[in-house]
């Protein structure tokens, strides 16, 4: 038995036809077998994601880690893309994401309220959640109405 690296098909046959043509003309009978490293072993995740980042359709609560400041939104894409653009187009959400912790986590500061089926259950749920929780950081009123 001779064990050998697994890189594709089209070497694997090549390889084969050699060693057959080297087993007639030695006399000894050689019996190749081809193996592949793992790829987990190869690609390593650096840290693992929470399940919360892939969500999509859903209520989602923001609590500041310091203070008591909190934000109720919805979004139809995915969470994480939402948290991306609270960074840069709402200050106000975006500072308390990075004050005073060393690195908030997006587990730590989010969570998810409600899964909804499409665009209007979110936003009569939004309402809902915004007129039970009385987030400090949802500053627009014309949605309640």
């Amino acid at each position: 038995m001779l064990s050998l690296p697994f890189i594709d098909q089209k070497t694997t046959g090549h390889t084969r036809r050699q060693l057959q043509n080297l087993t007639s003309k030695v006399g000894v009978s050689l019996h190749p077998v081809f193996s592949s490293k793992k790829v987990g072993n190869i690609l390593k995740t650096r840290e693992p994601k929470p399940k919360i980042i892939s969500e999509q359709c859903v209520i989602h609560h923001f609590k500041c880690g310091l203070c008591d400041m909190n934000y109720v939104g919805f979004t139809n894409r995915h969470l994480y893309q939402r948290i991306i653009e609270y960074t840069s187009s709402r200050p106000s959400i975006g500072k308390h994401m990075k004050h005073g912790v060393d690195k908030p986590t997006i587990a730590d500061n989010y969570s998810v309220l409600k899964k909804c089926r499409n665009k209007l259950d979110c936003l009569i749920h939004e309402i809902l959640f915004i007129q039970n929780l009385k987030p400090s950081l949802n500053v627009q009123s014309d949605s309640i109405r």
